[in-house]
This record gives C-alpha cells, structure tokens and sequence, in this order.
C-alpha cells in the first residue's frame, strides 16, 4: 500500500505534467528552460497543496 507522501508526490507528478503539456501547446515558442520551470512550480505548489493531506489518515 502507498504512503499518502507517495500518493501526494504521484498526483503532483501528473499534475505537473499535464501542465507542462498545456504549457507546450498553448505557447510552443518557449523554450524548454522556461517550461520546465514551470512544471516544477506546479510539481511544488501542487505537493504544498496536498501536503496538509499527508498528516491525516485516508
């Protein structure tokens, strides 16, 4: 069975991933840089977000 650390670490992956897909299609002129920035960001903020999650029992 997960850990609910895991389960937040594999949501904010897909998370992070689909924006960085949306990211690519709606702006195809970034640089890859940037755009990995960016799905870093949203790995952090989504893992942040879920976080709060992780100390309670599921």
């Amino acid at each position: 069975m997960l850990s609910n650390e895991q389960i937040a670490h594999d949501l904010a992956v897909a998370a992070a991933s689909v924006m960085f897909k949306n990211t690519i299609e709606k702006q195809p002129d970034l640089s890859e840089d940037r755009a990995l920035a960016q799905m870093v960001y949203y790995y952090k903020k989504t893992l942040t977000t879920l976080q709060p999650l992780c100390d309670e029992e599921l």
